[in-house]
């Protein structure tokens, strides 16, 4: 008889406010950090009921600090990227043959589209529109390394074929995680517009026409721009005839 009494002072006094403890303890370990641990049926349980709450704020304090620091650092990361594309506009005022206007709207922080303009001799102007695979932080370090290998290429005189080309070639080295970069570049004179894509069959916008004003759509087909595969690129040229 004393025997089961004891068994039941144990029970209620230690095995049951363990049972309560365990419980808020396997929702705090699945993720619901606002859970109470509140059992008080003596000094021990409250004591240690008040050291398992105490350490889920300290967790908590933990988790919000890295949160604004993660949230920080992508802030500024978000700034360096927009930074390194044409942003001011009109970009160049002296030459009133031509308007051009971008803008770039990542799905996260910052990401993998990107666009960029620039001049590549006295009369030819290069322009960009270009695809990172995936998102985030490693879509925004591929798209760098995209843009800066295209610029360089372009700016040195080679035709914008043989930029993807040889860009191609540089993004397949190195590139174990397998991204890629599906990309659309023309280089636009008086006379001409040379354009190549590094994507799918690709229906760019097209241009207005400087003569008329008609706007002319470009169908280009091509191959995908991407690691390990080395291909020359179609080069689409398209005449405009200015009376």
């Amino acid at each position: 008889m004393l025997f089961i009494v004891v068994y039941f002072l144990i029970k209620k006094l230690i095995v049951d406010n363990m049972v309560k403890i365990n419980r808020s303890l396997a929702k705090i370990t699945s993720g619901n950090l606002d859970t109470v641990v509140d059992v008080r049926t003596n000094e021990e349980f409250a004591s240690l009921s008040d050291d398992i709450n105490s350490t889920v704020l300290t967790l908590k304090r933990y988790i919000a600090e890295a949160a604004a620091r993660i949230d920080k650092e992508l802030d500024f990361a978000k700034a360096i990227q927009h930074s390194a594309i044409p942003m001011v506009f009109p970009p160049y005022p002296a030459h009133g043959e031509f308007d051009i206007y971008a803008t770039m709207d990542t799905a996260k922080e910052v990401g993998g589209d990107f666009y960029d303009f620039y001049f590549v001799g006295e009369s030819k102007l290069g322009f960009l529109i270009a695809d990172v695979s995936g998102k985030g932080i490693p879509a925004a370090m591929f798209m760098m390394t995209a843009k800066t290998l295209i610029k360089g290429y372009a700016e040195s005189g080679k035709s914008v074929d043989e930029v993807f080309t040889i860009a191609n070639a540089k993004l397949c080295e190195s590139n174990e995680a397998g991204m890629f970069v599906t990309a659309w570049m023309g280089i636009l004179t008086e006379e001409e517009l040379k354009a190549v894509s590094g994507g799918k069959s690709t229906q760019v916008p097209g241009i207005n026409c400087p003569c008329c004003g008609k706007f002319i759509p470009i169908t280009i087909t091509d191959l995908l721009v991407q690691p390990r595969i080395r291909c020359p690129y179609c080069l689409l040229v398209l005449n405009i005839n200015q009376k």
